[in-house]
């Protein structure tokens, strides 16, 4: 059985998914406002998720003990979610001293390569949550 605080940040960081496909939507119609202003509530989100329970957790658990994959599936998902937020709150903060959307337009290829990260993380998450609670054997 799940911890409800496990329970509460899988559902958050399913919330953030949804709030970053909207965020995406917005940059497409050229809201560039409402595109960074929709990336500032994911990033603050997400670092209150990773700062309040998942570094927490991680650094409570004895992974390797688990079982063999989840002590290789733990640290990279540690890793590449810790880049993921990382590059989020550079690109956010970035965002945030910028005067025109066309210097945001030249961090494009770090801005993918920070949702890919965190899209990596999030299903290393559920794919961990799920070995951890029971849902499936690793």
């Amino acid at each position: 059985m799940a911890l409800l605080i496990a329970d509460i940040n899988l559902a958050l960081q399913i919330v953030i998914l949804a709030f970053l496909f909207v965020s995406l939507a917005f940059k497409r119609k050229g809201k560039f406002a409402l595109h960074g202003g929709t990336m500032l509530v994911v990033v603050v989100l997400n670092a209150a998720s990773f700062f309040l329970v998942m570094l927490p957790s991680f650094f409570a658990q004895n992974f390797s003990a688990l079982s063999p994959s989840i002590g290789i599936i733990a640290p990279v998902h540690g890793i590449l979610g810790g880049i993921a937020e990382i590059l989020g709150i550079f690109l956010v903060a970035a965002w945030g001293l910028q005067k025109t959307v066309q210097s945001c337009v030249k961090r494009r290829m770090i801005m993918r390569i920070t949702i890919a990260l965190w899209i990596a993380a999030l299903a290393l998450g559920i794919l961990l949550y799920a070995a951890l609670y029971g849902i499936i054997i690793l």
